[in-house]
C-alpha cells in the first residue's frame, strides 16, 4: 500500500467544491463551505447557475490559494511523513482485518490537499481529498477512512462480482460501506493511529437504531464474531431489512 499526497490546481479544487453547492446535496454537506468561508452568502450561492457558482467560488477562494502555497507545502510534507511512518502498521492491520494480503496492493493511492471542507473519495482512481486545515494526524485519520472504502469494495467485488456503480451514493451498498468504517477502524492498531477514533463515520449513524439496537454496536459485534465474507453478507442483509430506519436518520 502506498499513498502520495499532492497539491492539486486551484481549478481542481473548485471542481470538487461545486457539486456540493449544486442544490442536490443536503445541508449536511453544503453547510461546511459557509462555516469555514464566511465571505460566501448562502442565498446568493443558491440563486446562481452552475457557471455563476463556479465564478463566485473562484472570486472568494483565489486569495486563499495564492496566499497559502507555503502552508500547503508544509502540510503536504507533514502528512506524507506521518503516513510513511505509519504505513507498515496500517497495511498489516488492514490485511488482517480483511483477510487479504495487501502487500503490493493499492500502490497508487493519492491524497489531494483541498480547500473543500467536504472530502470526497474516488474509488476508480484510489484518490481522495483532505481539507487543508487537517494536521498530519488528522490527515491520517481521514486517509484510514478512505482506505477502508478502497479495501472494502475490492474485497466486496471479488466476493460478489457486482456493478461498481452501486458503490456510490445513494445506493444501499454505499450506505453500508459508510456504516462499516466504524467497525473496521476499531481494530486496536488502526484505532491508535486515528485521532478521529470516536468520529469515524457520519454523525447521524451514531444515533441510528435498527432492529431495536444501536446500528453501530450491531455491526461491531458481527464484525468481531464473523469472517469478513460472512460479515459482508450478513451486514448487507441487515441494512436491506432495516433500510427505511437507516435512511430516516440520514440528513
Amino acid at each position: 500500500m502506498d499513498l502520495t499526497y499532492q497539491i492539486p490546481s486551484f481549478s481542481y479544487m473548485l471542481d470538487t467544491i461545486l457539486p456540493f453547492q449544486s442544490g442536490e446535496q443536503s445541508a449536511f454537506f453544503a453547510d461546511g463551505l459557509f462555516r469555514f468561508y464566511p465571505q460566501f452568502d448562502r442565498e446568493r450561492m443558491a440563486s446562481l447557475p452552475a457557471e455563476g457558482k463556479r465564478a463566485y467560488l473562484a472570486e472568494g477562494l483565489e486569495k486563499y490559494y495564492a496566499e497559502n502555497t507555503a502552508l500547503f507545502e508544509q502540510k503536504r510534507a507533514a502528512w506524507q511523513r506521518h503516513w510513511d511512518a505509519s504505513r507498515a502498521v496500517a497495511e498489516e492491520a488492514f490485511s488482517e482485518r480483511f483477510a487479504m494480503d495487501l502487500q503490493g496492493e493499492f500502490q497508487d493511492m493519492t491524497g489531494n490537499l483541498s480547500l473543500n471542507p467536504v472530502c470526497p473519495r474516488y474509488l476508480d482512481t484510489h484518490a481522495f481529498d483532505i481539507f487543508y486545515l487537517n494536521s498530519e494526524r488528522g490527515a491520517l485519520g481521514m486517509a484510514l477512512h478512505e482506505i477502508t472504502h478502497f479495501v472494502w469494495f475490492q474485497k466486496w467485488n471479488r466476493l460478489f462480482g457486482d456493478d461498481p456503480e452501486e458503490y456510490e451514493a445513494p445506493h444501499l451498498k454505499w450506505v453500508l460501506s459508510e456504516i462499516v468504517v466504524d467497525a473496521v477502524l476499531q481494530e486496536p492498531r488502526l484505532r491508535a493511529l486515528n485521532p478521529y477514533r470516536d468520529e469515524t463515520v457520519y454523525a447521524y449513524f451514531y444515533h441510528c437504531k435498527a432492529g431495536g439496537r444501536p446500528l453501530l454496536s450491531t455491526m461491531a459485534e458481527w464484525f468481531a464474531e464473523n469472517p469478513i465474507e460472512t460479515f459482508m453478507e450478513k451486514s448487507y442483509a441487515f441494512v436491506k431489512e432495516h433500510e427505511a430506519e437507516i435512511r430516516a436518520v440520514m440528513l
